[in-house]
């Protein structure tokens, strides 16, 4: 970015204008005089950044951004699932209360603000899994999702955030 607007000036002709601090380009609007000075006509217009971002919104910015990894989700699903297809012919209340350990576990882990949604997904995503592992328990049986809603509700801790926002947890008063 820092390249090609560097590259837009310098053909320009306008490139004193240009000044590097911080690592960020910042352009300084030359006057009508500089310009025909330069040989530019009025017609060019400097791309200037409305303003810089602040520390708090850098840290908001970035505070959005704190979800679950897809490739660590993935990954916990498909061993659910192995142990699942493993646990098939255990009773239910066996595999609910195994399964309530490994959901509660990982809502504890990841349950940090804006993660909600990837913890409602990883519960939803249990369940199914679980609903087909029953299905296929016989040839004939199939488990109905009302059911299975309840047995989802009773075995499944709902998804909910358990950790503090970072300011609030490190924002030590003396």
């Amino acid at each position: 970015m820092i390249g090609w607007a560097k590259r837009r000036w310098i053909c320009a002709g306008l490139a004193g204008f240009l000044s590097f601090g911080g690592g960020v380009l910042r352009a300084q609007a030359p006057t009508e005089a500089q310009r025909r000075a330069a040989g530019v006509g009025a017609a060019v217009k400097p791309e200037v950044p409305a303003k810089d971002l602040t520390a708090k919104q850098q840290a908001a910015r970035l505070d959005k951004w704190r979800q679950t990894i897809r490739k660590r989700l993935q990954a916990k699903l498909s061993a659910v699932k192995a142990e699942l297809r493993r646990r098939m012919h255990e009773p239910i209340p066996a595999v609910g209360t195994w399964l309530r350990a490994v959901v509660g576990g990982h809502i504890r882990y990841y349950g940090v603000p804006t993660n909600s949604h990837a913890l409602d997904i990883f519960r939803y995503q249990v369940g199914r899994l679980w609903h087909r592992t029953l299905s296929r328990r016989s040839q004939n049986g199939r488990v109905s999702w009302d059911r299975m809603r309840r047995l989802i509700d009773r075995w499944l801790p709902p998804a909910r955030v358990c950790h503090p926002f970072p300011l609030r947890r490190l924002g030590v008063i003396t």
